[in-house]
């Protein structure tokens, strides 16, 4: 045998070839970390308004308001010549108790009072379940003033205390 002869020229490059078939999906990935928090959305509207409910029961009775007396254009005397003190006793007793008399002279009367410094107030003395006393004080000094008639016209209401 004889000699390897030369090796020859390199040939052109083939043709590239089609292409292979997709691979298998890969593995899930770890879920990441959570995201913050978002802003706080803003309120939203007012709902609306409920039905009424059902009316509640009715309630006891209060106590009865008969422990009372009122008298218009009544005559009021005074207790003893001179005392300064008027009374007036109620056409019927009320119930035992204690009472509150509020009065006011019926129309325009002379007191008899005199001088510019003078300022008379009535002053309610007692008030019982059968009458109320009063006199007359000068709201300037204290002093107790001397009405110079001895009876007097007045209006007034008894009620009893709490």
């Amino acid at each position: 045998m004889g000699p390897q002869g030369l090796t020859g020229a390199t040939g052109p490059q083939g043709l590239t070839g089609a292409t292979g078939p997709q691979g298998l999906t890969g593995a899930t990935g770890a879920t990441g970390p959570q995201g913050p928090a978002g802003a706080t959305g803003a309120t939203g509207a007012t709902g609306a308004t409920g039905a009424t409910g059902a009316q509640g029961p009715q309630g006891a009775t209060g106590p009865g308001f008969t422990n009372y007396h009122a008298g218009n254009s009544v005559t009021a005397n005074e207790t003893g010549a001179g005392t300064n003190v008027f009374s007036y006793t109620y056409p019927s007793a009320l119930t035992a108790g204690t009472y509150v008399v509020q009065f006011t002279l019926h129309g325009a009367q002379n007191l008899g009072f005199t001088g510019n410094g003078t300022m008379p107030v009535p002053v309610v003395l007692t008030s019982t379940n059968t009458g109320f006393t009063f006199e007359f004080v000068d709201v300037s000094g204290g002093a107790v003033l001397n009405p110079t008639p001895t009876a007097i016209t007045v209006d007034y209401h008894t009620i009893a205390a709490n």
